[in-house]
């Protein structure tokens, strides 16, 4: 739960330093000595797929997905506020934050008040995706920190286009090692656009029953690459969101284990609502549970759908676009992640 500041500068005035600032004015409870709770939006953007756009075709989609993220961000009932925003095909038309320019999330914050956060983005083809976190993190100074877009890999036919550092072409997995600017806690994020189902997958580097193409042993290395070489990783903070499609779907712990077992065990975000609410798909009737966030704290995380007042998924109304694309629009997620406190 949340505190007034004016009630703990009364209170606590020699632990201010050790407590989590929310940009809005409210404290975290946690501190140094007790669990670290942080908040998480998830959320596939489908640019591709008329999302993400202030198209007026498509009645400005992202106008209603940033006041959907804004709003959460501002909401004080929250487990724990907003500290990380995960969006997948997420394209931006600018890098810099420009008065015109609500692509890039960090910068549509900061238009709409909440200003200090800062975005990483990763573009891989069509699959950009966004990583933003808040004032109260900043990355670890490591020689190869953050990781976006892969190595490029000279020998491919396609060298700039992420896949020597992706799960397949066009879905790269991101990793930025933050710590917490007061506190030093330290959290490893990933954020992933994982593939569908890949039954014919001949090559050696499909682990998980040769269904899925990802080079796993690669994806090692680069952890290893940012947080360090003789780190060890069961006691690193980890946080994965994405899409996660098949994955996410499956929600079997077990799965995950080949890719991120040397985290230690790995628990997947189950929602409080009975029934849970399905996060995809807009062409499907929403009966899928892609959108995930995985973690190694031993505390299973929470996570309910994110709707914006007065508005019902699909935010984008069309059915199908010009291109022949059907609408696959996801719907958002927040998830609180816990971490015990430090023995």
């Amino acid at each position: 739960m949340w505190t007034p500041l004016k009630t703990l500068l009364k209170v606590l005035p020699g632990a201010i330093l050790l407590l989590a600032a929310s940009p809005f004015g409210w404290l975290s409870d946690a501190t140094a000595a007790n669990p670290l709770s942080i908040g998480v939006i998830q959320y596939n953007a489908k640019a591709s797929q008329g999302g993400w756009t202030d198209d007026p075709t498509y009645d400005d989609p992202l106008k209603k997905q940033i006041a959907l993220i804004v709003d959460k961000i501002r909401d004080t009932s929250n487990p724990s506020p907003v500290q990380f925003i995960a969006l997948e095909q997420a394209g931006t038309h600018s890098t810099n934050c420009t008065p015109n320019n609500d692509f890039l999330v960090s910068c549509a914050l900061e238009h709409s008040g909440l200003a200090g956060w800062k975005t990483i983005l990763s573009q891989c083809d069509f699959d950009q995706t966004q990583l933003a976190y808040s004032p109260d993190w900043e990355l670890v100074a490591t020689a190869h920190n953050p990781l976006v877009n892969g190595y490029k890999n000279v020998g491919k036919k396609d060298p700039d286009k992420c896949w020597a550092q992706a799960w397949s072409k066009g879905r790269p997995y991101n990793i930025a090692y933050f710590q917490h600017v007061k506190t030093k806690e330290p959290v490893l994020f990933v954020i992933v656009h994982m593939p569908h189902q890949y039954p014919d997958c001949a090559d050696p580097t499909c682990p998980y029953g040769g269904k899925y193409y990802w080079d796993v042993p690669q994806f090692k290395r680069d952890i290893q690459t940012v947080v360090g070489a003789n780190v060890d990783l069961k006691k690193v903070h980890l946080i994965v969101a994405g899409d996660m499609n098949d994955l996410g779907n499956d929600n079997d712990p077990a799965k995950f284990a080949s890719i991120f077992g040397d985290f230690g065990n790995v628990m997947i975000s189950q929602q409080k609502k009975n029934p849970p609410d399905p996060t995809c798909c807009q062409d499907n009737g929403y009966q899928t549970f892609f959108d995930r966030i995985v973690t190694n704290s031993g505390v299973q995380p929470q996570a309910e759908v994110i709707y914006l007042k007065g508005h019902d998924y699909p935010l984008n109304k069309t059915t199908n676009f010009p291109s022949g694309r059907h609408n696959e629009e996801h719907k958002a997620i927040y998830g609180e992640v816990t971490f015990p406190a430090a023995q």
